[in-house]
């Protein structure tokens, strides 16, 4: 394998790939070996089918495969031998297998902007005073009672936290919910629901819970809600709906005692054991709530330590997660107002670039303390991402082999590797009161 740099601009480098048959002909039969163990094909039990039939089969996606392995192997061959410290692939150009098993290809690629890696050890960090730790544990018990609750059948009307079994039909601008488009399940309404009478966890709006409280078993009540105009209500954003309510039944939540029986009830041995646990959680909170806090003071020093350009390839991907997290929080991109659409583009950008200038600061660091993901981390990272996808791991493999996504998981596990030694450096000193 050849590779030299025809050309450079700012950060952008654009080599030249070149591959001799002798080299590429073992990798497509290696390839094929690899689709005939996976091979289903009419006639042939999995694994039996010929070569040639699988190389015929599926020679497009082989040498799709090989060309993506290829330039993946043209890059780091490039990394090492023209030291290129490279950020990312900007794009394939042009890439080919020829008739005669000749590989070449010309990609641009973008490299990490050369820049002095501010200092990263011993930053001082002031935090102030975290929640009370007996506070905490007593929270942590009063959550762990009010889960184990059962709810017993009563006669009286329902109050806070109180469960009704009922039949409810809503209706917005005269048709049932059940017949307009983009309504979520859990507001459609049905027959025989449980409504938890809880505003804070319900999926209706307050006002729907204020109303049917009191109810008793056997009554009807019509209750008229406003839904404001947030994602999660779907389709029903913005407009008025009238619920008819039918209780069948109301259940009284019993939340277990703070006492030996109680914790008994809860799976504990005793009250003790139970504080023993809530204790426990309660430090682990404590001390994830301390990490945090230093982890986003660190962060905001390197930021402001040190300028330099962004690449493009890491914006762009920045840029998306971004938008997700901002998407995810306050909602989707205003339509139709241009103000506040361009306001909430900025802070997408702004976020964006924030992330991307931290990815590279501490990819410098990770090359600074030469910090390298293990094969078992890699492997598991992989494993966890398919599972999520639900495609098998081999299969999600050749797809992030196609993405030059592998490149990402390695980065992403390396510069989460250096975060966690400058936190672990970070002198913290913790105000008091």
């Amino acid at each position: 394998m050849r590779t030299r740099v025809i050309s450079r601009k700012g950060l952008v480098r654009k080599i030249r790939i070149d591959c001799d048959p002798e080299e590429v002909r073992p990798l497509l039969e290696g390839l094929t070996a690899e689709y005939r163990r996976e091979a289903q094909l009419p006639g042939f039990r999995r694994g039996q089918a010929p070569a040639r039939v699988v190389a015929a089969r599926f020679a497009k996606d082989i040498r799709e495969d090989a060309v993506s392995r290829l330039i993946d192997r043209g890059i780091q061959e490039a990394s090492r031998n023209h030291e290129l410290d490279i950020a990312g692939i900007l794009r394939v150009d042009a890439a080919e297998i020829t008739s005669e098993d000749r590989f070449w290809s010309e990609v641009s690629l973008e490299v990490v902007p050369m820049f002095k890696i501010p200092p990263y050890k011993g930053i001082k960090v002031e935090i102030g005073p975290l929640p009370d730790e007996a506070e905490l544990v007593e929270r942590q018990i009063q959550e762990l009672r009010e889960m184990a609750a059962q709810y017993e059948k009563t006669d009286g009307a329902a109050a806070l936290g109180d469960m009704v079994r009922a039949d409810c039909e809503g209706i917005c601008d005269g048709r049932s919910l059940a017949q307009v488009t983009g309504v979520p399940a859990e507001l459609s309404g049905g027959d025989n629901l449980r409504l938890t009478i809880d505003p804070a966890r319900g999926p209706f709006p307050s006002e729907f819970y204020q109303a049917i409280q009191g109810i008793a078993a056997g009554e009807r009540r019509q209750v008229e809600v406003h839904f404001a105009q947030e994602p999660r209500y779907g389709s029903l954003g913005g407009k008025r709906v009238t619920y008819f309510v039918h209780a069948r039944e109301v259940y009284r939540r019993k939340i277990p005692a703070a006492d030996d029986a109680g914790a008994r009830q809860m799976g504990f041995r005793n009250l003790q054991d139970l504080r023993q646990f809530a204790q426990k959680n309660a430090r682990l909170a404590l001390d994830a709530a301390r990490r945090a806090h230093v982890e986003r003071e660190v962060i905001k020093h390197l930021l402001s330590a040190v300028k330099f350009e962004v690449p493009a390839v890491w914006l762009r991907v920045e840029l998306l997660a971004s938008t997700r997290e901002l998407a995810g929080g306050l909602g989707p991109v205003p339509d139709g107002d241009e103000v506040a659409g361009k306001k909430w583009e900025d802070l997408a950008v702004g976020h964006a670039f924030a992330r991307a200038r931290l990815k590279m600061i501490l990819h410098r660091i990770a090359q600074e303390e030469k910090i390298e993901p293990s094969q078992d981390e890699l492997l598991q990272a992989i494993a966890e991402l398919a599972a999520r996808s639900r495609l098998p791991r081999r299969q999600y493999m050749r797809m992030l082999r196609r993405e030059g996504g592998l490149t990402d998981i390695y980065q992403r596990l390396r510069n989460e590797k250096a975060l966690r030694l400058v936190v672990d450096h970070a002198l913290v000193e913790e105000k008091q009161d």
